[in-house]
């Protein structure tokens, strides 16, 4: 009974062994896949500021602009937020769903990768 246990023993160490490593693999791959997500939410973050300031920016431009051509400034901005005003309601009427869906598909994108 004992030659019996003896010839196992080296079965389930190896058995162990194998167990760790498929855990320890799991937890890099974890750890690199969200490594990667940090990454690229850092950048994106990044790259979102920079382009609200330089959005923000051209839109007082613009607005400061279009009321000295219209020889009043407040009347520059307004036409400002009339033109985004339209632009959302375009956005929402016509490219909802299209927006909705590419970001559900980037994201499980971004997991799977």
């Amino acid at each position: 009974m004992e030659d019996k246990i003896n010839i196992l023993d080296p079965f389930v160490q190896k058995l162990e062994l194998y167990g760790s490593t498929s855990l320890n693999l799991w937890k890099l791959k974890l750890v690199q896949q969200l490594a990667i997500l940090g990454s690229n939410l850092v950048l994106t973050a990044s790259l979102m500021l920079v382009l609200t300031s330089f959005i923000l920016m051209a839109n007082i431009g613009a607005a400061l602009w279009l009321g000295n051509i219209l020889n009043n400034n407040y009347y520059g901005f307004f036409c400002v937020a009339a033109f985004y005003a339209l632009v959302f309601l375009f956005i929402y009427l016509f490219l909802r769903n299209s927006i909705k869906n590419g970001a559900a598909n980037a994201i499980v994108s971004q997991i799977n990768n």
